[in-house]
C-alpha cells in the first residue's frame, strides 16, 4: 500500500491506523481530523450505504474488520463492489478503484 494512500475505517478504527501503519485515514482523533465532525458524519453515511458520492474525499482503500461490519447495511456486501487485496480472519483490505 503506498504511503500517502487513503484509508475508509469506522471511527474507532481510523484512531489506531495512523499510529500502527503510517497510512492516512478520512477520520481518525477528532482533534486532528480538519473538520472533524462532518467527516464522521460522511464516513458513518459511507459504511451504512456503501456510497462514495457521500464523502468529500474518496478512498483508495477500504479496511473492513469487526467494527466496519457492525455499521454496514445487510444489503450491501463490500467485496462484490472492490477487489480484496489483503485478508486474514474477520480483516480484509479493499482496494477502490479510482475513477
Amino acid at each position: 500500500m503506498p504511503q500517502d494512500a487513503l484509508v475508509a475505517a469506522s471511527p474507532e478504527t481510523g484512531l489506531y491506523i495512523p499510529a500502527w501503519s503510517g497510512q492516512r485515514v478520512l477520520y481518525g482523533h477528532p482533534f486532528e481530523t480538519p473538520q472533524a465532525d462532518l467527516r464522521r458524519m460522511e464516513l458513518e453515511a459511507f459504511l451504512a450505504r456503501g456510497d462514495l458520492d457521500a464523502l468529500a474525499y474518496r478512498p483508495d482503500y477500504i479496511f473492513f474488520g469487526p467494527r466496519e461490519r457492525a455499521l454496514w447495511q445487510a444489503d450491501w456486501v463490500p467485496d462484490e463492489r472492490w477487489p480484496v487485496v489483503y485478508r486474514v480472519g474477520t480483516v480484509a483490505i479493499l482496494a477502490v478503484p479510482q475513477e
